[in-house]
């Protein structure tokens, strides 16, 4: 039994599933994070110019606005939650956050409308989270024709 659970959500249809697979387990005596995590303001800048604080406020917002929505969702199922709207490198704040907690599982979405080259340009958190964590990683993958 897992008692410590990080969710990584964003609000897509990838980290819905993370919540799906987060049922599945039916964790009712474990402690529940979801965490969301806001770009820090240096993806902000366009090209040596500095986009104004809005983008970041507005993206901050729909974290929020997204935590929420999850939170309810696991309470619908009668899964308290801690939610966690972080601003960073997702690897780095997710990383940082699975140590702190003490975090046994962490759950992430896989985008699957992602093409093998992008993945493999832009790299994966998955990927990037397997060589800092020291607990077990989930990947959760929704049903294909469902995601069309």
């Amino acid at each position: 039994m897992h008692k410590r659970i990080l969710i990584a959500y964003d609000g897509s249809q990838a980290s819905r599933y993370a919540l799906d697979e987060c049922l599945m387990f039916n964790p009712r005596d474990s402690e529940i994070h979801i965490v969301a995590v806001i770009h820090d303001l240096a993806a902000y800048t366009l090209a040596g110019e500095y986009v104004p604080a809005l983008a970041f406020e507005q993206d901050a917002k729909l974290a929020e606005k997204d935590l929420e929505a999850a939170q309810w969702y696991l309470a619908a199922h009668s899964l308290p939650a801690r939610t966690h709207a972080v601003t960073g490198d997702p690897i780095e704040v997710i990383s940082r956050l699975v140590k702190e907690l003490d975090i046994d599982l962490l759950i992430l979405g896989h985008k699957r409308e992602q093409r093998f080259a992008a993945r493999w340009w832009k790299g994966s958190t998955g990927i990037g989270l397997m060589d800092r964590v020291h607990c077990s990683i989930l990947i959760a993958r929704g049903d294909r024709e469902s995601e069309n």
